[in-house]
């Protein structure tokens, strides 16, 4: 049983039956067809989870991601600064209709410091868009001597002899 399965579309399904003589599998194609809602019927798009950075930087890489909720298939826009982008060396865009995940990577990100990330998110209800500012902040190194000190002794060292065994 496949339930909903409106949310996962077309889709090939298989079934497997295994026994301790042998295994027989079947397959089936399923191809959901709907009409198209008309827009009196749709809702604008929802940014369940507004978008949030996440930053990797040792990799110099960061991900800034969101989950909407959507009637239909949305039409998805990324922007920098106000500029369309799209996947290239630096982008990675996805959507991801079964969760609702929009994401996109940047990879190189030190490039992008301060940049205004904007997602936009629509269908024949409407449109709707969330934001977020990239920050990073190199980590600091702290200073080797502020944090540990050359070794001292804290008393004098003392001997002890005990038959044939000395104790330090």
């Amino acid at each position: 049983v496949v339930n909903d399965v409106h949310r996962y579309g077309s889709a090939e399904y298989t079934c497997q039956a295994v026994n301790s003589v042998g295994r027989a599998t079947s397959t089936i194609e399923i191809t959901i067809e709907t009409p198209p809602l008309s827009p009196r019927m749709l809702t604008t798009p929802l940014f369940v989870n507004e978008l949030k950075p996440i930053v990797d930087l040792i990799n110099d890489e960061a991900e800034i991601e969101g989950r909407i909720e959507c009637d239909s298939t949305p039409t998805i826009s990324w922007y920098r600064n106000g500029r369309l982008i799209q996947s290239d060396e630096d982008f990675d865009i996805l959507y991801s209709p079964i969760d609702g995940r929009v994401k996109v990577s940047v990879h190189n990100a030190h490039k992008y410091v301060s940049s205004q990330f904007t997602c936009t998110v629509g269908n024949a209800a409407g449109t709707v868009s969330s934001k977020v500012i990239l920050y990073m902040t190199s980590p600091t190194k702290p200073r080797i001597s502020s944090l540990y000190r050359p070794p001292r002794f804290i008393s004098e060292i003392h001997t002890k002899l005990e038959g044939n065994s000395v104790t330090f």
